[in-house]
């Protein structure tokens, strides 16, 4: 049975702060799943709480309006979700970008000029596959839209015959550890007013749709032989034998653990230490913990996992960045910079850095 439940939030994107006191400003909604059929939804709107709870259904769907664009609506299944595959052979076309970090408006603009969206944010990507390297969540003031958006692409896209893929970069990965250095305030009031043991950690928990949905993404993916990552596998994964799948399995397993265990445990403190792929920077510069990667070990981890190029987002670059003679690029710009902000288009093996307003250039291609 389905349900539709209807609460337009009309979206200012708005955040007013006087003297330390933040007012006015729309978060939300936060979805808490009781148990097979109950549902609790929650949202702030000018400093007041609204909470809805609905019984006995094994669907819901709910419309938002967000702000200067059309209502959406999102369909949310009780049963708990697949965890995604790590491997794909099938994406006819590939758009990547990462570490837009709540920036909202730049991503829709992103991908609307480069033709992944329509005007109204509905998917236009058809059987192309839309790549999403890490970094959602934290700094930025609009981290519940773009999450809501994601999640309702994916449903989009696999209608359309395509494909979302949302990798675990560190900055997904922090707030669900309770690590709230980066948080926008805007978040630490949202906590509050929601009576979340002021935790902002607390809104994705393991009973809600979104940390859910979080905790089911993997953190590497191979898309037609190129391996997706947010900062980048390291040769020391490859020295201790893990496998993609035992990466994404075992930072999956443990995202939750607490971080003595993590650091008590030689695997996870590899997994989730700067040597593990939400972290790892030796593809750009050294490290007082290890020197940048040399040609030859490139091309031995390319071997290794079998791929024929590595993408990575985490550490920032002026534009896409062309690594290693084509073998790694860097996604990630400047998210405060709306003129820096790219997309790395992929098809029939040619690499074409794409900008906000939509031009493209080509800037490499596999032989």
């Amino acid at each position: 049975m389905k349900y539709l439940l209807v609460f337009i939030l009309t979206l200012q994107f708005s955040i007013i702060a006087t003297a330390g006191h933040m007012m006015n400003y729309p978060d939300g909604p936060y979805v808490t799943i009781e148990n097979d059929t109950t549902i609790e939804i929650s949202f702030v709107l000018t400093n007041t709480v609204y909470v809805f709870k609905e019984y006995g259904h094994n669907s819901i769907t709910f419309i938002n309006d967000i702000g200067d664009f059309s209502s959406h609506s999102y369909t949310i299944k009780m049963p708990p979700l697949v965890q995604s595959k790590y491997k794909y052979n099938e994406a006819s076309k590939l758009f990547v970008f990462s570490d837009i970090h709540g920036e909202y408006e730049y991503l829709c603009e992103l991908l609307i000029n480069n033709h992944i969206v329509d005007s109204n944010l509905y998917w236009s990507f058809g059987d192309g596959h839309l790549v999403i390297d890490g970094d959602m969540l934290d700094r930025g003031d609009k981290v519940t839209e773009i999450l809501w958006m994601i999640y309702r692409l994916e449903q989009e896209a696999e209608k359309a015959g395509g494909k979302v893929h949302y990798l675990l970069g560190n900055h997904e990965i922090m707030p669900l550890q309770n690590d709230l250095r980066y948080i926008n305030k805007k978040y630490q009031k949202t906590a509050e007013l929601l009576d979340s043991d002021s935790s902002y950690s607390n809104l994705f928990g393991v009973n809600t749709v979104l940390g859910r949905w979080l905790r089911s993404k993997n953190v590497i993916e191979v898309i037609n032989g190129i391996l997706f990552v947010h900062a980048g596998i390291s040769p020391k994964m490859m020295h201790n034998n893990y496998s993609l799948e035992f990466i994404n399995e075992t930072i999956r397993a443990n995202i939750d653990m607490p971080r003595d265990s993590i650091k008590a445990d030689t695997t996870l403190k590899n997994l989730f230490s700067s040597f593990g792929p939400i972290w790892y920077r030796g593809y750009h510069y050294d490290m007082e913990k290890y020197k940048q990667l040399t040609m030859s070990e490139v091309d031995l981890l390319l071997d290794y996992y079998d791929v024929t190029n590595i993408i990575v987002g985490h550490t920032v670059k002026d534009s896409i960045a062309v690594l290693y003679d084509g073998k790694i690029f860097g996604v990630n710009q400047d998210y405060e910079i709306r003129e820096e902000i790219e997309g790395l288009y992929i098809e029939n093996g040619i690499f074409y850095a794409c900008d906000i307003k939509g031009l493209r250039r080509q800037i490499h291609a596999n032989k």
